[in-house]
């Protein structure tokens, strides 16, 4: 069986002209379990995701891919540098005390389309786009 991970970082980090694993606590955690059970991890490609949209890791012997996804700037700052670090990470680690809630950390980014869908996660763990997520077709 294999394993699907939505995330907000993606588990690999360009070192050189190749990728290395991410040392990030949810990569660091499930990226031995995508080597054996192969799988797909589909989260935010930082700098170059619209050029290199798909990576397939380890590149000798691929056994998962990395789906890449690209967020204007906007998007960026409101759910990743926004909700995900200053709301959900806080909460996450039981760090009340810096636990922000404001309204202009989702801002509204229309409906998903075909050239660019809006992946959503029931429990929040890409915060892209509350009122994407809610839509109806």
């Amino acid at each position: 069986m294999s394993l699907v991970v939505v995330a907000n970082r993606e588990p690999l980090r360009r070192e050189g002209d190749g990728w290395v694993p991410a040392v990030g606590g949810l990569a660091t955690a499930l990226l031995p379990v995508l080597e054996r059970r192969g799988g797909v991890w589909v989260a935010w490609g930082e700098k170059d995701a619209g050029s290199l949209p798909l990576l397939h890791y380890p590149p000798a012997a691929p056994r998962f891919a990395v789906h890449r996804l690209f967020l204007p700037p906007r998007e960026v700052a409101g759910s990743y540098h926004g909700m995900a670090n200053r709301t959900l990470w806080p909460l996450a680690h039981y760090l009340l005390d810096r636990v922000e809630i404001r309204r202009d950390f989702s801002p509204p980014t229309g409906r998903p389309t075909a050239a660019s869908p809006r992946p959503c996660s029931p429990c929040g763990t890409i915060p892209m786009s509350p009122s994407g997520c809610r839509t109806t077709t």
